[in-house]
């Protein structure tokens, strides 16, 4: 049975494993102030080692109150076994908004390696689906540059994993930048995979001869298609635009007289 505890603080050592690998400081500070304002409103967990504990979670509310000095703090002190830490912590922060899914998707990576669990067993303890496990396992393998997007809450994980079917890295870092800089949902990503998919043309297989002469590097210009006018462009010049499904049909045949319009006023002038 759990039982609440004011622990010295000196008594109480920081997780060994932790499922944000960078704390914000600033957080930290801005958590420090509310504690020193208000109280500690929710409980750390711990659970005990010998003459000592360990955080299970809470590891930012402890940090927090040691930055602002207090002697003690309350913690629920919970028997767990060794086994069973790294789940409950992955339990605890997998709902929390300020864990970003890469931290999430590192974290069952580090403990699907570590304790040799199949995204089922892992999926019955969090209730999610195994769907939902590999997902975020798929999140270990993206690029550098998506994955910096997410972690910073600038794409989501869904948006993310989408872009990773575009097999060109230059290309997808482009389109990432887009997505980024203009706010895009996945809905939006998904149109651009499909148009990329639709477009992209394999090149020829390479002649077996004994000597071939390397090809002059050209550098790719990429180019995506404006809905509206149906012209292509450069997708930093584009933007996007909020637009209810029910409503895509109307701007479809907007974007159709447009065209059509500006179809006659070419041929008005040739």
């Amino acid at each position: 049975m759990p039982e609440i505890l004011e622990i010295p603080m000196e008594l109480i050592d920081e997780p060994e494993t932790d499922i944000r690998e960078n704390i914000d400081t600033e957080s930290i500070e801005e958590m420090a102030t509310s504690i020193e304002n208000i109280g500690l409103i929710q409980p750390i967990a711990v659970f005990k080692k010998q003459d000592r504990y360990e955080v299970i979670v809470g590891h930012r509310r402890l940090l927090a109150c040691r930055a602002i000095g207090l002697g003690r703090i309350t913690a629920v002190v919970r028997e767990v076994e060794p086994d069973e830490i790294d789940i409950m912590r992955l339990d605890e922060n997998v709902f929390r908004e300020d864990v970003s899914a890469i931290q999430i998707a590192s974290y069952i990576y580090r403990i699907q390696k570590a304790k040799g669990m199949s995204t089922m067993e892992i999926s019955r303890y969090l209730g999610k689906t195994p769907q939902w496990v590999n997902s975020m396992l798929r999140l270990i393998d993206i690029d550098d540059y998506t994955k910096q997007a997410v972690d910073q809450g600038e794409m989501s994980y869904s948006a993310a994993l989408e872009l990773q079917k575009i097999e060109d890295p230059a290309y997808r870092k482009v389109l990432t930048e887009a997505a980024v800089r203009g706010g895009a949902h996945t809905r939006v990503i998904k149109s651009w995979v499909n148009e990329y998919q639709q477009n992209k043309v394999p090149g020829p297989e390479p002649l077996e001869t004994d000597y071939q002469e390397p090809a002059e590097e050209i550098e790719k210009v990429y180019r995506m298609k404006c809905k509206l006018c149906g012209g292509m462009y450069d997708p930093g010049e584009l933007i996007t635009i909020q637009i209810d499904p029910h409503c895509f049909p109307i701007f479809e045949e907007m974007a159709k007289n447009v065209r059509g319009q500006l179809e006659k006023e070419e041929t008005t002038k040739e």
